[in-house]
């Protein structure tokens, strides 16, 4: 009788241990949304931004140094997509919040993931970048589009949108709720999705332009061509809070502060009052590129032109890339001059931005952000107002900032273009009282 009874507690004793050894084992979950933004530009909404990761946080220093898996997801929500101008967000993102070592370190992953994203985005579409444990994933609606050998480089893009110079402070409290999610956004979200029809488009195209199976290495630059980068400073004696939080990033990030901050008022300076003069909410010529054109096409041999007939593969191909834009065929060494380029522009305009009187004494405070195209000599072309102020004093001291900033630096011999497109925003904010 005593032997059962010893029996059966040894397996008892047996059944716990591995109850409890099931319980103790580590379980890594699945990646889930921290947080979801609305990006828009000129009044209309261009895409949801969806922030995945597997411990959710309300701190962006956080989530970047995280050595879990994590993922961002860009849904498109607007009928007309410009790859192109999502392209040099990127771009843009990258230069203003990263080192230069970084940025050198990269510049074969960036010009890489440029060249990834030559793709027609179309409304529901959705692009993702994911971060496993070894690689980095890209791919569009399910479709592996190709892979990046260094988990580093995906948080040198999570920087463009929760780093210290995000899209906007807006944007990037959105993204870092912790899981906290508006239940109407969430809803809206999960139902902007392809159709079955455009998932098995994106499916052949990949599958016929051979890039499922595609591992991406990091290119080095040849030791005789390597550029020095040399990122200029924003000034922060300027009210510009969400284009200076934290200068030039080094390597080890500063902590993020989740507001705008404190940022002191600018001196005004002589004529800055409602007498300036308005800058046109458009380029001043229809002739005007909105964006960068790398290729130099002007002085090139016509090329041949050979007539066959289209295949079907051809056509479910055409529906996903665009193969047209070789201008956006980008180098490593032409991605470290742009992102040497780029900062230095947004300085630069910096200095002359000039906070209206009247709009100090009536407490005005509020964000602008534009877009604005030189020429190669560094003469100001236009200015688009991609988001405005409430408060239109604002609104016309941005303008004026542009224009007046011209002319500003030439654009580099290298880039081998006519103009340059180039996005900033533009916080006005007043000093706390007392």
């Amino acid at each position: 009788m005593m032997k059962k009874m010893i029996r059966k507690n040894t397996v008892f004793s047996l059944l716990l241990i591995a109850i409890t050894s099931v319980i103790s084992t580590p379980i890594f979950a699945a990646p889930v949304l921290n947080g979801i933004a609305i990006h828009s530009e000129l009044s209309k909404e261009q895409f949801l931004a969806g922030l995945y990761v597997e411990t959710t946080s309300d701190k962006a220093n956080g989530i970047l140094y995280s050595q879990e898996e994590k993922a961002i997801q860009v849904r498109v929500l607007a009928d007309k997509f410009s790859t192109r101008r999502f392209k040099r967000m990127w771009i843009e993102g990258m230069a203003i919040n990263s080192s230069p070592a970084e940025l050198e370190k990269h510049a074969g992953h960036m010009a890489k993931f440029n060249k990834l994203m030559k793709i027609k985005l179309a409304k529901h579409d959705i692009f993702a970048v994911t971060r496993g444990k070894d690689v980095v994933t890209v791919s569009l609606n399910g479709a592996k589009l190709g892979e990046i050998d260094d988990l580093k480089f995906f948080d040198l893009l999570l920087r463009t949108w929760v780093g210290p110079v995000p899209l906007s402070s807006e944007f990037r409290k959105a993204l870092l709720t912790a899981g906290q999610l508006d239940a109407d956004l969430l809803n809206r979200y999960e139902t902007t999705t392809p159709n079955d029809e455009r998932i098995a488009a994106t499916e052949n195209a990949v599958a016929s332009r051979n890039l499922a199976s595609v591992k991406i290495a990091q290119p080095s630059l040849p030791a005789s061509n390597k550029l020095k980068l040399e990122i200029a400073k924003p000034d922060i004696s300027i009210a510009v809070a969400d284009e200076l939080v934290g200068n030039t990033i080094s390597i080890d990030l500063p902590e993020i502060p989740q507001s705008d901050g404190i940022v002191i008022a600018p001196p005004v300076l002589a004529g800055n009052d409602e007498s300036t003069e308005y800058v046109n909410d458009t380029l001043e010529t229809s002739e005007a590129t909105p964006e960068v054109a790398i290729a130099d096409t002007a002085n090139s041999a016509p090329a041949s032109v050979v007539m066959k007939d289209e295949t079907p593969e051809d056509s479910v191909i055409e529906s996903i890339f665009d193969d047209d834009e070789e201008d956006d065929e980008l180098t490593p060494e032409q991605i470290i001059t742009i992102a040497s380029y780029y900062p230095k522009l947004v300085k630069w305009t910096q200095k002359n931005i000039q906070y209206p009187t009247r709009a100090m004494d009536r407490d005005q405070e509020g964000s602008v952000r534009v877009r604005i195209t030189v020429n190669k000599k560094g003469k100001f072309k236009g200015v688009e107002m991609l988001e405005k102020a409430k408060h239109e004093l604002l609104n016309k001291a941005a303008r004026a900032a542009a224009k007046r900033s011209s002319p500003y630096p030439k654009i580099p011999e290298s880039m081998n273009q006519e103009e340059f497109s180039f996005t900033m925003r533009m916080t006005f904010r007043l000093p706390p009282k007392g």
